[in-house]
């Protein structure tokens, strides 16, 4: 195997720490012999708390800092959430490994344990998420989105002794983090369509490494690297970020792949959804389709899309 210690970058967060761990974990069942040290690195979206993620006006605040990282040799790879990572990646660095994907879902959190149908009229939800918040109106339309920031014990506190009727999480941190959640919290696909990657780990490397390349994808899983690169094609389509509306969810069952798609107008106050179907190994090719034909779509609509 050559080398056998290998310094791993990842944000400075409890999750992302954890998250590293367990990525860690799966290898360590392919090399025993191997040495991981996990190095905590500050990001940019890490250290600035105060500001919504959709004010940054830009993708990538939580990795750009971990891929200086990698590039500069300090570190020989790293483990991302994939939703953090824009469609666009260095050219000198590579997504070389994605392990099983977790629960995508988001989790919809109240005080009094009443669900979004259930809970009183006019509530205010923790959500800065614009992807989130035109999808709560769907459903709501009286509710009230309110800016949250923090890890999650942060924002349970905040549920708890703020403002707030509910938050909303992706249920995939929830579970790695070691909490425990009732079904009735999970948000149904067809009610909130996750964020692009949702529930994935990516490993990152540098693309001259191939020898670190071949060991990290002992734990790649394909199933779920053919749903994301289908799901990160309809993004780099629409070249949506965080600062707007845009979901997509790819999910392989037996030979065929159904992807479907959401965009939101910038006042989020309407959306369209659109869902197509061909085989796994044509994902790409199938998102790229579906991202044309929801921006004719938006033009015929009118739905303010691009910012």
């Amino acid at each position: 195997m050559g080398k056998t210690t290998y310094k791993v970058a990842t944000r400075a967060s409890k999750l992302a720490y954890r998250q590293t761990e367990q990525a860690v974990n799966l290898l360590k069942q392919h090399y025993t012999e191997a040495t991981f040290e996990i190095h905590k690195i500050s990001t940019k979206g890490d250290r600035r708390q105060e500001r919504s993620l959709s004010q940054f006006g830009g993708q990538g605040v939580f990795v750009k800092e971990i891929e200086q990282a990698l590039l500069n040799g300090e570190m020989d790879f790293a483990v991302h959430s994939l939703k953090d990572v824009p469609t666009k990646v260095d050219q000198d660095l590579e997504l070389c490994a994605f392990p099983r994907r977790e629960i995508p879902n988001d989790l919809f959190l109240t005080r009094d344990g009443s669900t979004i149908h259930t809970i009183r009229e006019g509530f205010v939800v923790g959500t800065g998420s614009p992807r989130r918040q035109v999808q709560i109106r769907r459903i709501r339309p009286d509710a009230h989105c309110k800016d949250i920031r923090g890890n999650i014990d942060t924002r349970l506190s905040k549920l708890e002794h703020d403002d707030y009727d509910a938050i909303v999480l992706a249920a995939a941190g929830f579970k790695r983090a070691g909490r425990q959640y009732d079904s009735s919290h999970i948000m149904p696909v067809d009610v909130s369509l996750p964020a692009i990657g949702q529930g994935v780990l990516a490993l990152q490397c540098r693309k001259s490494d191939r020898q670190l390349i071949n060991l990290l994808q002992a734990v790649n899983h394909k199933e779920t690297e053919l749903e994301i690169m289908a799901e990160r094609k309809f993004m780099k389509e629409l070249g949506g970020g965080c600062q707007i509306p845009v979901a997509a969810y790819a999910k392989i069952n037996g030979t065929v792949m159904n992807i479907e798609g959401l965009i939101g107008d910038r006042s989020m106050k309407r959306s369209i959804r659109m869902k197509v179907s061909g085989p796994p190994e044509q994902g790409e090719e199938i998102a790229q389709k579906l991202a044309g034909e929801m921006l004719d779509r938006c033009e015929n609509e009118n739905i303010q899309f691009q910012a």
